[in-house]
């Protein structure tokens, strides 16, 4: 697997944690500059670490301490790894929808999770 391939995954999936908006617009921009021919492939994984990502940092913001849904979404993690191979013909494309699909389950869990109310401080 190239490493530029993994190094773009890994960045995106980061960023989208903090700024799930700018992870989508530096996905446009990838997918805009990329000139291999397996651009499809690229949109499936980008899109996959952009979802990857954003549930890591709704899971960190909720402050939940969840080692289940922790351990989820470290698997869901390496699952996109292998994933990113498919985009240099390193890995089976079938690992891309098998990453994509173990993704999308982890993140509907983290999504119902639910949002505790902000705190109330009387002067």
């Amino acid at each position: 697997m190239s490493p530029s391939t993994r190094t773009l995954t890994r960045e995106l999936r980061l960023l989208a944690a903090a700024d799930p908006a700018e992870a989508r617009n530096r996905r446009t921009r990838l997918l805009a500059e990329w000139r291999g021919a397996s651009a499809g492939l690229l949109a499936q994984v980008l899109s996959a670490a952009i979802e990857l990502g954003t549930a890591e940092g709704r899971l960190a913001a909720l402050g939940r301490e969840s080692g289940e849904l922790r351990a989820r979404l470290r698997d869901a993690g390496l699952s996109l790894s292998e994933a990113a191979g498919a985009v240099d013909g390193d890995a089976p494309v079938s690992a891309v929808a098998e990453a994509r699909a173990r993704i999308v389950g982890v993140s509907a869990e983290v999504g119902r999770l639910p949002v505790a109310p902000p705190r109330q401080e009387f002067v």
